[in-house]
């Protein structure tokens, strides 16, 4: 839960500040940042996986959990942003304008207007990329060496290679019940945002 919730929360204080500059900003280099995070949507975690390792064990930064929730974040930055972008790009400009002639300054702006008329985009990769967390294995396997730090899936990953010897099926379907709860519970939450988001994500601004 620790890392789900902590990845999440640095997903979004980066990926909604920054979506919004590449969505309404026009400025020397924007559209080579955003074909950059296009881009990097194809290179995935496990390309990187040792130079990766290496790079967080020159730092101490392995069996850190802080450190794999920053690493959890930045991998998923590609994705979200391209996706939060779009949303940010088909809201009207004339929100800002009008907020913009009521004094808002640029923050205000960002909070008050843009946040809330993206609700959908926000709740959409708020929810795949929580469930990519609570569900991510390779890199939590590299990563996390000491027993006492390993997240859920790996747990349950081993759990599975002792049950399959002990014979114990009630408590690896029980083991496997208690991860698809929260899922569940994120989905049943957010699923009306999710629609949103779909629908919109399909219209072009």
């Amino acid at each position: 839960m620790f890392v789900t919730v902590l990845s999440t929360a640095l997903l979004l204080l980066f990926v909604i500040p920054i979506s919004y500059v590449l969505a309404r900003y026009r400025f020397a280099g924007g559209k080579l940042i955003s074909t950059i995070y296009m881009a990097c949507i194809f290179l995935q975690a496990t390309y990187i996986m040792i130079p990766l390792f290496l790079e967080l064990q020159a730092i101490n930064g392995l069996n850190n959990l802080p450190v794999l929730c920053l690493v959890y974040a930045v991998m998923q930055f590609p994705f979200c942003i391209f996706t939060l972008q779009g949303f940010m790009s088909a809201v009207p400009k004339d929100f800002e304008e009008s907020a913009r002639i009521d004094g808002a300054t640029n923050l205000q702006l960002l909070l008050k207007v843009m946040v809330p008329l993206a609700k959908p985009g926000i709740a959409t990769i708020t929810m795949l990329s929580a469930m990519g967390f609570w569900n991510e294995y390779p890199l939590a396997l590299v990563l996390l060496t000491d027993d006492a730090q390993k997240t859920l899936p790996i747990g349950m990953a081993n759990l599975f290679e002792v049950q399959k010897y002990a014979t114990d099926w009630g408590a690896l379907f029980a083991g496997l019940v208690i991860i698809m709860i929260p899922t569940m519970i994120i989905y049943l939450i957010g699923q009306r945002y999710l629609l949103q988001g779909i629908g919109a994500g399909g219209l072009k601004g």
